[in-house]
């Protein structure tokens, strides 16, 4: 089934769908909210399709450490296991680590291809006129691809920060035209032989990002790829095994306290 949530409709979802689709596809309005409940335990939404927002995805952990609240994406393609944040729509993940297994409780997450498990396994996509916030969540066989995103306050629902959250399997988070972007204290998990082919982290034409803190450990391409971004900085960052640590061309770069290890080529 196709779902709409409607302008001003607030939906708040409680049932567990392990192993049945919730809908094929989502569709939700302008000021309408899609949230999850808290304190009920196991909670988890899973899409067959496309999840597209003109308004509010929230997912709020915080409440009790024995939540567990996932978004999973199940379609067929990588093409159709897509969360799309459009014009006024916003995604809000934040959960809480003190948990039996020291993981955050609450997860954006994706079925993987075997046939492709060198690619991206599915996307949250962050368009102009869009906002995403993620604090202490898990990230999993989820890329996050952001464009054209102001995170400086001056413009209305814009806003772009990463932050405590754990990425694992075929995750990665690629910046495009992005303005103060924020991604701070996360940890990228390779938890595979095979190498990813692209960095954890790629800041491309962005303007005053700060990647600050994050360990990235595991088979990908890069650990931080910068292209043609101005006036970023990257500090106290741990790059391990990774093929190339960090590969950069732009201008003023401020790097400091960063550890490469156990890499082909260390910086490029």
């Amino acid at each position: 089934a196709v779902v709409v949530i409607g302008r001003d409709d607030n939906v708040i979802f409680d049932r567990n769908d392990i192993d049945r689709v919730t809908c094929r596809q989502l569709f939700i309005d302008k000021k309408g909210k899609l949230s999850f409940k808290t304190k009920a335990g196991r909670i988890r939404a899973s899409f067959g399709g496309l999840v597209q927002s003109n308004g509010a995805i929230h997912l709020d952990g915080t409440a009790s450490r024995e939540d567990r609240i996932e978004l999973h994406m199940v379609g067929a393609t990588t093409k159709v296991r897509l969360l799309s944040l459009r014009k006024n729509g916003s995604l809000t993940v934040v959960g809480r680590t003190d948990t039996a297994d020291g993981k955050p409780n609450v997860l954006i997450s994706s079925i993987r291809d075997d046939a492709r498990i060198y690619h991206k396994s599915a996307s949250v996509s962050v368009s102009e006129g869009s906002g995403l916030d993620i604090r202490q969540a898990q990230i999993i066989n989820v890329g996050i691809d952001a464009h054209s995103v102001d995170n400086t306050g001056a413009k209305f629902n814009e806003r772009l920060n990463i932050a405590e959250s754990l990425f694992r399997g075929n995750s990665n988070i690629y910046l495009n035209g992005c303005d103060t972007p924020l991604v701070i204290n996360n940890r990228f998990d390779r938890d595979s032989q095979h190498g990813l082919g692209t960095a954890a982290i790629t800041v491309h034409h962005c303007q005053l990002a700060e990647i600050r803190g994050n360990d990235i450990v595991g088979k990908y391409k890069m650990g931080i790829h910068s292209i043609a971004s101005n006036d970023i900085a990257i500090t106290q960052n741990v790059i391990d095994g990774c093929r190339v640590g960090f590969n950069w061309w732009g201008k003023n770069l401020m790097i400091q306290d960063m550890t490469i290890r156990n890499t082909t080529i260390g910086v490029t």
